[in-house]
């Protein structure tokens, strides 16, 4: 059910991509997706807000990139000047008219406002132009990993205004300390209403989401007693549902954790701490900088 619940919504969000790039303004097409794909209010504003995202991350980093391709061409051009092997110069010459394509088209599409979105990953689909070289057998081997990757995911949006922080997915606390998540699956599926997933225990983060479960709750009984001190409390629950190559899902739960209490003291001296791929370095200092 996860599943065909992912492929649905990920076929929804490439829909919605595709008339966001024919120039449609995302909200107006609410009303039209809800009967069209047979999905809740919730699950748009899930899709829509996440692929905001992915649109906003890809305006960002595109401005970056030209950039550095303007950097790496002014480099390459003083570069040539330098070289005097025939093959080293012809080599240069290929790669600065490959950067100044890419500079040139990420040009047009800025001028353009136009976004390119490559749902499954731009390194997955080129695989199946060298197909043992990215370890495939057979065509149809990399397109069953292909739309596996492009459906192997959705996101709940939560709220703190809602029931549980979040309408879509809800979790349980149970008596012995566990959480049952009740998903609302879309009616597309025929599947039901919910969806019952009884038994889960986070490895890390497990008392942030029991808090924040308890401040929702915390939130609706004030509410319920018109107690006008309820708008501190509450907090929005988000979960993702993501499928790994070994074909298990997992969940992601997003909480705001508040920041603990300051208890550093500048008179004692200070520590410094490096995380490296291989070490931790560790530097202390006293009073005086020593």
């Amino acid at each position: 059910i996860l599943t065909q619940t992912a492929e649905h919504l990920s076929h929804v969000e490439r829909c919605l991509f595709a008339d966001y790039a024919r120039g449609k303004q995302l909200l107006s097409l609410k009303n039209t997706y809800l009967q069209q794909h047979n999905i809740s209010a919730r699950h748009f504003n899930a899709i829509r807000v996440q692929l905001d995202g992915k649109i906003n991350a890809v305006i960002s980093l595109r401005d970056r990139h030209i950039l550095r391709l303007k950097e790496l061409i002014q480099k390459t051009t003083a570069s040539l000047k330098l070289k005097k092997n025939p093959l080293i110069l012809r080599k240069k010459q290929q790669q600065l008219q490959r950067l100044q394509k890419k500079l040139q088209t990420l040009l047009e599409d800025k001028t353009q406002q136009k976004v390119r979105l490559c749902f499954g990953s731009h390194r997955l689909f080129k695989a199946q132009f060298h197909l043992e070289k990215n370890g495939f057998s057979s065509h149809e081997e990399w397109k069953k990993e292909w739309q596996r990757s492009r459906n192997s995911s959705f996101f709940t949006l939560g709220s703190k205004d809602e029931s549980s922080g979040n309408q879509t997915c809800q979790a349980l606390p149970c008596k012995d300390g566990s959480l049952s998540l009740q998903l609302r699956l879309p009616d597309a599926l025929q599947q039901g209403k919910y969806l019952l997933i009884k038994n889960i225990r986070f490895a890390y983060g497990h008392s942030n989401i029991l808090n924040a479960l308890n401040s929702c709750q915390k939130r609706h009984d004030l509410k319920h007693k018109k107690d006008p001190s309820y708008i501190y409390w509450g907090q929005p629950i988000s979960y993702r549902f993501k499928q790994g190559e070994n074909l298990k899902w997992y969940i992601d739960v997003t909480v705001t954790v508040p920041e603990p209490p300051s208890c550093t003291h500048s008179a004692r001296g200070s520590i410094g701490l490096d995380i490296n791929a291989d070490h931790i370095a560790l530097a202390e200092t006293d009073t005086q900088g020593n």
